[in-house]
């Protein structure tokens, strides 16, 4: 699969997931609805955030970096992308419980570094 392929699945599979989760948010009644319509509402959006954040990020790696480190550039962006999606997901399922704070954020967000400098040193070990 070339790049080209890759970032039209990337699109099309995101559009997708903002489709899902505009319709959970459009005509589901968040009053009499279970705990699965919430599940389902937190991971469509987890979805959608994945492929708008690795997208983006990929992009934007992309037109910093040569061509012959293509697959670094998508490597980087999809783990990032995950991460910053899971941060945003996190925060709202907090949230919705109340359970959100400025503490909590930045524990989040030290969680997110953290996980990043884990896979760097990871990284740097194997010679990658």
């Amino acid at each position: 699969m070339n790049l080209r392929h890759y970032l039209l699945a990337l699109i099309l599979g995101d559009a997708a997931a903002w489709l899902a989760w505009f319709l959970i948010v459009t005509l589901v009644n968040p009053i009499d609805s279970t705990g699965l319509i919430f599940v389902g509402f937190f991971l469509t959006l987890f979805l959608a955030l994945l492929g708008f954040f690795t997208l983006l990020l990929t992009i934007f790696r992309l037109r910093k970096h040569d061509e012959g480190e293509i697959e670094a550039c998508l490597r980087t962006g999809v783990r990032q992308g995950g991460v910053l999606s899971l941060l945003c997901t996190l925060a709202l399922v907090l949230s919705s419980h109340g359970y959100f704070s400025i503490g909590i954020l930045f524990l989040l967000l030290a969680a997110a570094g953290l996980i990043e400098y884990a896979y760097l040193s990871a990284e740097t070990e194997r010679g990658g």
